[in-house]
């Protein structure tokens, strides 16, 4: 989060580190091609930045999407291996699955949503207190989270109660 003071370091929880507090809700992602980065904490708050990626053409454009209704985190158990004499060893972490829900659309932006399926994005996250989150691994630069996989689900029918 370049747009607030720095929170953390990069060498981990080893005593009283700084908390600048809650973030708040997801509210919008911006999808963005994978490999893109943002050079420094001034240009990552910069409205130009994002104007002038936003406006981009297609294949390097940054696609914000409609505002979030809901969101269904899942996270995985980790993954560990046994041995045949009965020992057990960690391998990896579980993976995070979040399933997003948008605000209602028209028709015509559900079509123009669609064609982004499948494509190789990453993700920034801005939230509903206007902090832009991403990650930093050298303090410097500002890059989005690493998506595996980007797909949209068909649109659930409306039940008059429940889209």
């Amino acid at each position: 989060m370049y747009n607030t003071t720095n929170c953390s370091t990069n060498t981990g929880n080893t005593g009283a580190q700084n908390y600048c507090g809650p973030t708040g809700i997801d509210r919008v992602l911006v999808l963005v091609p994978k490999g893109t980065e943002i050079a420094t904490e001034t240009l990552a708050v910069t409205l130009d930045t994002w104007q002038d990626n936003i406006n981009e053409a297609k294949a390097n454009r940054w696609f914000p999407l409609i505002p979030i209704w809901e969101m269904e985190p899942e996270q995985a158990d980790a993954t560990t291996r046994e041995s045949s004499l009965g020992y057990e060893e960690y391998v990896r972490d579980g993976k995070l699955k979040v399933k997003y829900t948008l605000e209602e659309m028209s028709p015509y932006n559900k079509t123009q949503l669609a064609k982004l399926n499948n494509n190789d994005y990453d993700l920034f996250v801005v939230t509903d207190k206007e902090y832009i989150k991403g990650r930093s691994v050298d303090g410097t630069k500002f890059l989005p989270y690493q998506l595996d996989y980007f797909r949209v689900l068909p649109e659930t029918p409306n039940t008059g109660g429940e889209n």
